[in-house]
C-alpha cells in the first residue's frame, strides 16, 4: 500500500517536472526568436538616428554660417555633407 501512494507523488512530482521545463523551452525559444527578429530593426533605428543627428549638426552649422561666416564652419559643413 505504501508503495502504490508513493509511485503516485512521484508520478505527479514527474509530470508537474516535464510541464515546468517544457513551459521554461518554450519562452526560452519564443524569447530568441523575437531577440533575432528585432536584431535588424535595432540597426535600421541606430542607423536612422545617426542621420538625424547629422542633419542636425548640419542645420546648426549653417545657421552660424550664414551669422558669422568663416572658413573654419565651410570645411566642418562640407566634411558633414561629404560622409553621407
Amino acid at each position: 500500500m505504501m508503495n502504490l501512494s508513493k509511485l503516485i507523488i512521484q508520478q505527479k512530482i514527474t509530470t508537474l517536472l516535464l510541464v515546468y521545463f517544457i513551459i521554461v523551452f518554450i519562452a526560452i525559444a519564443s524569447t530568441l526568436y523575437a531577440s533575432r527578429r528585432l536584431e535588424g530593426g535595432a540597426a535600421a533605428i541606430n542607423d536612422a538616428g545617426s542621420e538625424r543627428m547629422r542633419s542636425y549638426q548640419i542645420a546648426f552649422l549653417l545657421t552660424q554660417y550664414t551669422t558669422h561666416p568663416s572658413v573654419v564652419l565651410r570645411i566642418k559643413i562640407e566634411q558633414l555633407i561629404t560622409n553621407l
